[in-house]
């Protein structure tokens, strides 16, 4: 039985969601999306509050989210007003770069 208010459009954008006062980001995926919501997806089992911030570039401002179902890596959300502007932590921007210096300090030494 379809409860959507509005019909949905397949869609692969990339984005995250905040939290704890945009203390806290999760990456995530957009598979679906319509006015009212969106099927998001996480590289793990990802764990996020029942209702958060979720930034996608192509959205413009971030929007409130509040999960309406949920599964290991994917959850159903409907949208809220628009948030505040959501900015990702230094910590979490350190933690993320780290990940990626490592294949390219490897790919260098290689080359070198």
């Amino acid at each position: 039985m379809e409860r959507r208010t509005s019909s949905r459009a397949r869609c692969l954008f990339g984005g995250f969601v905040a939290f704890n006062q945009g203390k806290a980001t999760v990456d995530c995926q957009i598979r679906n999306l319509s006015t009212d919501g969106a099927l998001l997806s996480f590289a793990t089992g990802a764990l996020v509050p029942d209702r958060f911030d979720l930034q996608v570039a192509q959205l413009g401002a971030p929007v409130r989210a509040k999960v309406l179902w949920r599964t290991d890596n994917r959850c159903g959300v409907a949208f809220g007003e628009v948030a505040a502007t959501v900015k990702r932590s230094p910590l979490d921007l350190a933690g993320r770069l780290a990940a990626y210096q490592a294949p390219t300090d490897s790919l260098r030494a290689r080359s070198a």
